[in-house]
């Protein structure tokens, strides 16, 4: 069975009640509430915001086959724009007739993908970045997948784009993928680090990927100047490779004056399938990260970036 939902805005819906001069108790014309699929069969939950343009159709291929490696189900959305309401001219059915478009192609994608990997969905409206992260904490998303030009943003509007807002504010992994990204077996992941203190818990979709996908390892470090790495630093290092276990490990130090470049330099040599970052909260890197994660989408054309969360 296929799960769907309406969300809508209070803006929306006072408008709607407005108009169809309705008491809030008549919600239920508006929304619509289908079972999702028990979520016992399934250890994880993926979340793959779409909009219906041209790469989303290889987001959603990509997105299924991950779930499939993970076991986990695909929750698709759609997150309609608010509207200008103007109270004495608005007319709620066009609100309503527009959710419930977007609504049946996203049914018809969420069945094509369905034989792929199990998939629900739900229809929503609002802001894209408040919606997703929302939706995020209230069914406990496991994983997020977004391309870069997906949820409604504009294509070329990367600064502060939708995916980049997510994959910050986001409570669980996220990964961001290029326009027009085509799945491939994961042999090679790298890891930009910093070698700064990193609980071992955070690593833990990084490890997850690396077993199922038999994938080595690639811890990266990008120094400004040829120096050795400093005794913490080297500490770290060392932790590190304990932590990956028996998973295929190396640590690889480059000297760029450019951080994100040298990334993208060493990630395409290298010809990795993953590139995974740890978004820093507080402090220097975290100001750091964010900068860095908006060049990163701005260079890459073929390679997928995992964002991990760092927990308080």
């Amino acid at each position: 069975m296929l799960g769907c939902s309406f969300i809508l805005s209070d803006q929306i819906k006072n408008s709607i009640y407005r108009q169809a001069k309705k008491p809030q108790a008549s919600l239920s014309d508006y929304s619509i509430a289908c079972a999702f699929h028990s979520q016992s069969i399934f250890m994880k939950t993926i979340l793959c915001p779409i909009d219906f343009s041209k790469s989303s159709r290889p987001e959603l291929h990509y997105a299924a086959q991950f779930a499939r490696l993970v076991n986990a189900r695909l929750l698709l959305t759609y997150i309609a724009p608010i509207p200008y309401l103007d109270p004495d001219t608005f007319i709620a059915e066009p609100v309503i007739a527009d959710l419930e478009a977007s609504r049946i192609e996203l049914a018809a994608l969420c069945n094509e993908f369905s034989k792929e990997a199990t998939c629900d969905y739900i229809v929503q409206s609002g802001a894209a970045l408040d919606m997703i992260v929302a939706l995020a904490n209230e069914q406990n998303i496991d994983w997020i997948i977004i391309g870069t030009k997906g949820a409604g943003n504009k294509p070329e509007a990367l600064v502060g784009s939708v995916a980049a807002d997510v994959a910050r504010q986001a409570p669980c992994p996220v990964i961001i993928l290029p326009e027009g990204v085509s799945y491939q077996p994961i042999q090679k992941i790298v890891l930009a680090t910093d070698f700064k203190e990193t609980r071992q818990q955070l690593l833990t979709p990084l490890i997850e990927i690396a077993k199922l996908t038999q994938a080595e390892v690639l811890a990266l470090h990008i120094e400004s100047e040829d120096k050795e790495l400093s005794e913490e630093k080297a500490v770290e290092a060392l932790r590190l490779e304990e932590w990956l276990g028996d998973i295929p490990s190396s640590v690889h130090t480059l000297v760029r004056d450019d951080v994100q470049e040298g990334i993208d330099e060493f990630a395409h040599q290298q010809k990795a399938g993953l590139v995974a970052v740890i978004s820093r909260k507080h402090g220097f890197f975290a100001s750091l990260f964010h900068r860095s994660l908006t060049r990163l989408m701005t260079l890459y054309t073929t390679v997928p970036v995992l964002v991990i969360p760092e927990k308080e």
